[in-house]
């Protein structure tokens, strides 16, 4: 649910707060090792921010027994965990749009140049936004390629997903990466291993 130690989307401290709550939310009984898992940080670390967290009066540590307590959200806890949480999703959806919107903008291009039809190669959640970007009555999505096997025959948006070997057969010589990575690879496997000649790859 959270994201977590990415290049350029770091966790702050708010995000990591809100994390723990979240967590706390639907299992008070968590270890703090697990805890600490799910939220990135160390026991070490979850331990100052669950003393942290006692100490503004969010959250009440009851013990279960020698060993373990119970952390359970105090009414000031619930109310601060669905702000901070209603906030998080709320930036994320702003991240969304904004590549969500891109996206569009490159399917213009592909438009601009001509293209009315299209094949999209790789099946991932990249994938997923790509297509819930098209407009049909502009560009029209022939299939879906992916290389893996456990793939082929499953559905994506109601495209079902095909090997590679199906471009032989398909009149649509346009293909769009659907990702944003491998790009030079999957470019060497569509002309070089199945030796297509005759197609125009782009990218986002």
């Amino acid at each position: 649910m959270f994201i977590f130690d990415k290049r350029f989307l770091k966790p702050t401290k708010d995000t990591r707060i809100v994390s723990i709550l979240e967590n706390l939310h639907f299992d008070p009984e968590i270890s703090q090792n697990e805890l600490g898992k799910r939220s990135g940080l160390s026991s070490a670390m979850i331990n100052n921010y669950l003393k942290e967290l006692e100490e503004k009066g969010l959250i009440e540590p009851v013990p279960v027994d020698r060993k373990k307590f119970r952390y359970n959200l105090t009414e000031k806890g619930e109310k601060v965990r669905r702000s901070m949480l209603g906030e998080y999703m709320a930036e994320i959806v702003q991240i969304y749009s904004a590549l969500k919107n891109s996206i569009k903008d490159k399917l213009q291009k592909i438009i601009s140049s001509g293209i009315r039809e299209i094949i999209f190669w790789g099946a991932s959640t990249t994938c997923e936004v790509v297509l819930s970007a098209v407009d049909p009555a502009e560009l029209k999505v022939i299939t879906l390629i992916d290389s893996d096997p456990k793939k082929h025959g499953t559905l994506l948006f109601g495209y079902v997903i095909s090997p590679p070997e199906v471009l032989r057969y398909l009149k649509c010589r346009s293909i769009l990466i659907t990702s944003f990575a491998r790009h030079e690879e999957i470019k060497d496997q569509i002309l070089n291993k199945m030796k297509l000649k005759d197609v125009r790859i782009f990218t986002l």
